[in-house]
């Protein structure tokens, strides 16, 4: 059943009634554009940052009385109050595979149907317009030497997907005898690189998250972590661009292996 999945909860169960009717109406990016004057006359823009977008959802609530329509409009109140962005999942074909992180921002009642039916207009802002995919795509490597080059997607015909750069999280786990005293992880299709400068122990593990732009090390395989950014040397984070097959450079780790998890991203609706 076309629905609304938020914050992991689906919103088609017993508890809401919700059916969305119809496709939510696309968000169209909106960038901010920096403009400088120059000295003789006009200006020139430079970098760019998103607005946030927001969408709407026509949705019908069926209830089974009038009662049991009040109580799901009372859970709908208690589910969308939140101090937070949570995820957003419009479970409809053309869409399930994408997700927003979003909160609810104009919900308006259209139409009372009956005393067991309305329809409603439910509208999501989304501070961060980049949308990214709900699968989540995982490659491992076991590097062959203290230089090791390896590809994402790993699959030579295969691109990163989406339509704006991908913000993957890099895991090493030294096996025996450690790392080396320098760990380097360099995406050489954009020459971005990140440097660890301190030797892993064996049965350490080394978390690098592009999206938080932060890097940890766990001596408990991955129960714990503790924050390393300060042993880095920290130029761009090396993200993967989106459409081509991204060649990576892995330094310094021979005795490790290596995993990359990453999600697809695109840009507005």
């Amino acid at each position: 059943m076309d629905s609304i999945i938020y914050n992991g909860v689906d919103l088609s169960g017993a508890n809401y009634g919700i059916v969305l009717e119809g496709h939510p109406v696309p968000a169209i990016m909106s960038p901010d554009v920096d403009v400088q004057e120059v000295a003789h006359g006009g200006g020139i823009s430079q970098g760019k940052t998103y607005r946030p977008i927001v969408f709407g959802a026509t949705v019908a609530v069926r209830g089974a009385s009038p009662s049991d329509l009040r109580q799901k409009i009372e859970a709908m109140h208690t589910l969308f109050d939140v101090e937070s962005d949570k995820t957003l999942v419009f479970d409809i074909a053309g869409w399930r595979h994408k997700r927003w992180n979003a909160r609810l921002y104009r919900p308006s009642l259209d139409q009372v149907i009956n005393d067991r039916t309305v329809r409603l207009t439910l509208a999501f802002i989304c501070a961060n317009p980049i949308a990214e995919s709900t699968e989540l795509l995982t490659e491992n490597y076991t590097p062959t030497s203290n230089a090791f080059t390896f590809y994402v997607p790993d699959d030579v015909a295969a691109t990163v997907g989406g339509n704006c750069f991908a913000t993957p999280v890099y895991t090493i786990k030294a096996t025996a005898g450690g790392t080396e005293s320098t760990v380097k992880v360099k995406n050489v299709t954009r020459d971005e690189e990140i440097v660890y400068n301190v030797a892993l122990a064996d049965g350490h593990w080394l978390r690098i998250n592009t999206a938080l732009m932060s890097v940890q090390k766990s001596t408990d395989s991955g129960t714990t972590w503790t924050n390393v950014i300060g042993s880095c040397d920290t130029g761009p984070f090396p993200v993967l661009t989106a459409g081509v097959r991204n060649e990576m450079l892995l330094t310094g780790a021979d005795n490790s292996t290596l995993e990359v998890e990453y999600r697809r991203r695109y840009l507005g609706g």
